[in-house]
């Protein structure tokens, strides 16, 4: 009974999207079947390109790609009123089947698959598990992680063991509640790898080799050089016995903070969870201090939780500018780092024989 339903519901959906296509646009799908392209493949193939590494020249076949795809006709009508839970089950099914095979398929389900191909290749669904194992193939962070002995992983896929592992704690979701939608792997198995190949320091190692990575990727240098970082926290929610957590005067509610340094080639050089009453300031210089990245910052941009005086004779001397934003500059003390420094504000300004120990409000 509950087939033949959803029989007649898929045939009903792809009879809607057959019909809100034109006899042009059918035809042009249909023709992706029989022309080839100079590799000997079908025209067809180019709706199912995979994801490459963001590069330029990728960024720019990519444009070329989607002006080719948005010549087959307007996605969006034919896909009127029809879930996107559909049109990725339809899509799935159109990309596992090759020309030959879909050439078998009744005419307007044949369409109505390929429609739903040309849609979902305009802005293909990218998981998160997809992308951690797609990073781990590449960079190889997950040969960071292994036994603390430092001898090889007696595991069988220590690949997929630690890809799997690090999603299960990246999403906070817990080793037991996984494996309960992951099938192949236990709970015990999940909690097993967490506790005995992973540690703090090893995955901040898997970090740098991440951030040096994504340093490298030409799209990454269009954005920045690296040289600059925002410095910001944000609240977060915990447990009220939690350690770290206190009420936070700025938010009202229990927590703690979330403080990172992120990049200006956007991504986290630094992360570290600190509690509400600690002025932001203090934790600049320990991220400077930690990031173990190629990418070496020489500018710091923050809040007003950045302006600290200490921290300002201490980025001095480590040669990094602080550039917080400033409050209260009426109440600020500014200091001339010599006799012979002249430092004009407006119309006023400090006189050049004014002793270096001298100091000037506004």
């Amino acid at each position: 009974m509950a087939s033949a339903v959803r029989k007649e519901v898929n045939t009903s959906i792809c009879t809607g999207i057959h019909d809100r296509m034109s006899a042009v646009e059918r035809a042009g799908l249909l023709r992706l079947l029989e022309e080839r392209d100079a590799d000997g493949t079908t025209q067809y193939n180019r709706l199912k390109k995979s994801a490459q590494s963001p590069t330029w020249s990728h960024f720019k076949r990519l444009i070329t790609h989607l002006d080719w795809v948005d010549r087959l006709g307007d996605t969006g009508v034919w896909m009127d009123g029809v879930a996107s839970r559909k049109v990725t089950d339809f899509a799935g099914e159109a990309d596992a089947a090759d020309a030959s095979e879909l050439k078998a398929y009744a005419p307007v389900k044949r369409v109505a698959l390929m429609a739903c191909l040309a849609r979902k290749a305009r802005m293909p669904e990218r998981t998160l598990i997809g992308i951690c194992a797609r990073t781990a193939y590449w960079v190889e962070w997950w040969r960071r992680f292994g036994p603390p002995s430092g001898n090889d992983p007696k595991l069988a896929d220590p690949f997929g063991r630690y890809v799997l592992t690090t999603f299960v704690k990246g999403t906070n979701m817990g080793p037991y509640e996984a494996a309960r939608h992951i099938p192949g792997v236990s709970g015990h198995e999940l909690a097993y790898t967490a506790n005995r190949h992973f540690s703090l320091v090893l995955l901040n190692e898997a970090i740098a080799d991440l951030v040096n990575a994504h340093a490298r990727l030409d799209i990454s240098q269009a954005w920045g050089d690296g040289t600059a970082v925002a410095a910001d926290g944000t609240h977060m929610d915990t447990y009220l016995d939690n350690l770290l957590a206190e009420t936070s005067v700025r938010y009202g509610k229990p927590g703690g903070i979330a403080y990172h340094h992120i990049s200006d080639t956007y991504i986290a050089l630094f992360t570290h969870f600190i509690p509400c009453g600690v002025w932001e300031a203090v934790y600049i210089i320990e991220g400077l201090l930690k990031n173990s990245s190629e990418v070496k910052p020489t500018t710091v941009h923050a809040d007003t939780q950045g302006q600290s005086l200490p921290v300002f004779s201490l980025a001095h001397l480590l040669g990094f500018d602080l550039m917080p934003r400033i409050r209260n500059w009426k109440g600020l003390t500014f200091y001339r780092p010599s006799k012979t420094t002249w430092v004009g504000f407006g119309n006023q300004g400090s006189s050049p024989t004014t002793t270096p120990s001298s100091r000037r409000r506004r």
